[in-house]
């Protein structure tokens, strides 16, 4: 009996995961993609860029199969405290008619991707590992999504 050797055999496939709080994630080059879909709309991300995800977004991952000794993902739960400073600062730089309040938005109003080296990666590890202080990690979250 001969086998067909095919590239999927070799992924993980997690299907239909619902976020549940506004999540930063960051995967490296395990996974192969990230299916992005929020009621009929469907966005697809690739690897070494930072997703933000709001809540209510489903999210379907492939993942390489390998022995790995740390995570394929970092991921970064906002709580309400950080929300609030990014809303606020947010606001005051791109004012009130860059902020849409529409309950409606579409996906792609849901996530945003930006490109990431590994140095600010590194950088928002450690200061979300500061536990009492957050303005630090809020202050390299607004440099990511104003640059």
């Amino acid at each position: 009996m001969d086998f067909k050797y095919t590239e999927e055999k070799e992924l993980i496939k997690i299907n239909n995961v619902m976020i549940h709080k506004y999540t930063i994630l960051y995967y490296i080059h395990r996974i192969v993609f990230l299916n992005i879909s929020f009621g009929e709309d469907k966005i697809t991300c690739f690897n070494n860029r930072l997703v933000f995800l709001e809540r209510g977004v489903n999210i379907s991952v492939r993942i390489q199969k390998q022995n790995l000794t740390e995570k394929p993902y970092v991921a970064f739960r906002l709580n309400e405290n950080v929300l609030r400073h990014l809303k606020n600062t947010l606001m005051i730089i791109y004012g009130m008619s860059k902020i849409d309040s529409c309950e409606c938005r579409g996906v792609s109003r849901k996530i945003m991707t930006t490109e990431v080296d590994k140095m600010l990666l590194d950088v928002l590890k450690e200061m979300k590992g500061h536990h009492n202080d957050d303005s630090s990690f809020i202050s390299a979250l607004i440099y990511l999504i104003v640059e």
